[in-house]
């Protein structure tokens, strides 16, 4: 009698991503905001509530990319989401948004990127946002990419 399945291909050649996507929290899942890098408001936005803006000043904005999600918490605990705004741009540690606010933002709120579209509501983790993507590209071991070249 012959077996069905006379040999398992291996697949060599084929690029482990696993350890660059997946969370240290919860495994085969991607990261939550709270694993990824985060920085806070370093000078205050907004003045009286009322009056609109499209600019915040952070501490560090390296990690930030252009059309990015950005959550923005109280601090000093970050629970309390305060505003989410898209970057339009960045210039220096001062990001401006796609479209305005008034909410005022005090120096030491956490802004937060998010990993994919819709982190919050509703929940897709379908779509990277450029934080995961930096995360993934530097996180395969040149090894790996080396496999696209075959």
């Amino acid at each position: 009698m012959m077996s069905a399945i006379t040999s398992i291909p291996l697949f060599d050649d084929a690029i482990d991503t696993y350890a660059a996507w997946a969370s240290t929290e919860k495994g085969g899942a991607w990261p939550g905001m709270l694993e990824l890098p985060n920085t806070t408001i370093a000078v205050q936005a907004g003045t009286d509530g009322v009056t609109t803006y499209n600019q915040i000043t952070v501490a560090d904005a390296s990690i930030f990319r252009p059309e990015q999600q950005l959550h923005i918490y109280a601090g000093p605990e970050g629970v309390v989401r305060l505003s989410t705004q898209t970057i339009a741009g960045i210039s220096g540690n001062v990001v401006t948004y796609m479209g305005s606010s008034a909410v005022i933002l005090p120096v030491g709120s956490i802004v937060r990127p998010a990993p994919s579209v819709g982190e919050l509501s509703p929940l897709s983790l379908v779509h990277p946002q450029p934080i995961m993507i930096d995360r993934i590209a530097s996180g395969i071991p040149q090894s790996e990419k080396l496999k696209f070249n075959s």
